[in-house]
């Protein structure tokens, strides 16, 4: 294994308003685009990135409702099958507001398209965090050990803090990926509070409002906790974060190798989805 590999846990494919409903020919076309793809391939190797999960944006039309939703998840596993070097494990989402439909997109995530989680961005999709909708999925993720993938960006009281406390405490085999997280100063410490006596809590580096969010992280929770990831969509990436910025932060070999790709491959060993490919160092489990 080659001790720098990079393994990103969050990139989006598609624009914030993906297309879908009567635009679903876009869609269509848009599952393995050449030039979206060498731009962002470009725009990962310049950051130093070896490897990404991808995942849809969590901001699409959705005229036909489940439908839509079916097609964008489509689209991304479309995008992962034709370069599995690059992307080699994909993410799905569902509408919590589709009740069964949702749930059922889940199991179809999980046996047709071979995902390795499901996406949630509540403030875009009209629930909170912790909704009873939202719940449902998370049970099914826990029984099919598909991760969860949370997000949780400052700007939003319907993603808040306490909300995500609430599904880790009650799914605490289930390991959650809360991604923007670290977007303020205040949000960050009481993430990092809570998750002291969460185990199952896990955090990524994309939107940290400094660096110094990361340094209270890794102190706070050890570097098994902390993820890298840039939040990459098609058009930009949004990390200023880069893997050389996390280098630098003086955790020494081990701890960033944790950070960069061991942290993420660990908990695609817990799935039963590690990708052959990529290989990365490991420390300890997930229950």
């Amino acid at each position: 294994m080659n001790e720098e590999f990079v393994f990103d846990c969050h990139q989006h494919y598609g624009s914030l308003l993906f297309a879908a409903g009567d635009r679903a020919k876009q869609v269509e076309e848009a599952q393995y685009d050449a030039g979206e793809h060498e731009v962002r391939l470009d725009r990962m190797r310049g950051s130093g990135i070896d490897a990404a999960v991808i995942m849809p944006v969590n901001r699409y039309l959705r005229p036909r409702g489940a439908l839509d939703t079916r097609a964008v998840n489509d689209a991304v596993s479309a995008y992962r099958d034709r370069d599995r070097r690059n992307f080699p494990v994909a993410v799905g989402i569902t509408e919590p507001l589709h009740g069964d439909d949702g749930l059922a997109e889940i199991v179809r995530l999980d046996e047709d398209l071979g995902m390795v989680g499901v996406s949630y961005h509540t403030r875009w999709q009209g629930v909170t965090t912790d909704d009873p909708l939202v719940v449902a999925g998370l049970e099914l993720l826990q029984q099919r050990r598909l991760l969860a993938f949370v997000h949780a960006h400052a700007d939003s009281n319907m993603e808040a803090p306490f909300m995500v406390r609430h599904i880790a405490e009650m799914f605490p085999a289930l390991p959650i990926i809360v991604t923007d997280a670290l977007s303020s100063p205040t949000q960050a410490a009481q993430f990092f509070s809570d998750a002291r006596a969460l185990p199952n809590i896990y955090f990524e580096t994309s939107c940290a409002w400094n660096v110094r969010a990361i340094v209270a992280g890794v102190a706070a929770l050890g570097p098994e906790r902390i993820l890298f990831g840039s939040d990459t969509y098609s058009a930009f990436m949004v990390t200023m974060n880069t893997p050389d910025r996390i280098r630098s932060l003086g955790f020494g070999a081990d701890a960033t190798r944790l950070i960069l790709s061991g942290n993420l491959m660990r908990l695609l060993d817990w799935t039963n989805r590690r990708p052959e490919g990529p290989q990365a160092v490991t420390s300890g489990s997930v229950s």
